[in-house]
């Protein structure tokens, strides 16, 4: 704090928007976007079910797994496919 500039700063619990997080939907793999305030908004269902997954994979997705950049999201399916 100075008598003329007062600089505060704000920690907020989530993702900020630009992230993505895979997660489970309807039995499929769906890509979520973060927007504004850290909310998910359902960007793609994708045409993977989850159950041909590893049981570790599926758990993971039903938690959510948070990725980066969309680069991320497409490694990350690529290689579950492999």
């Amino acid at each position: 704090f100075q008598s003329d500039e007062v600089i505060l700063h704000r920690r907020v619990e989530g993702a900020c928007p630009g992230h993505f997080v895979l997660k489970e939907e309807n039995g499929y793999i769906a890509i979520f976007s973060i927007v504004e305030d850290g909310k998910e908004e359902i960007s793609e269902v994708t045409d993977i079910p989850i159950s041909i997954l590893r049981l570790k994979d599926q758990q993971r997705l039903r938690e959510g797994i948070l990725l980066d950049s969309i680069e991320e999201v497409n490694q990350y399916l690529e290689d579950l496919g492999s």
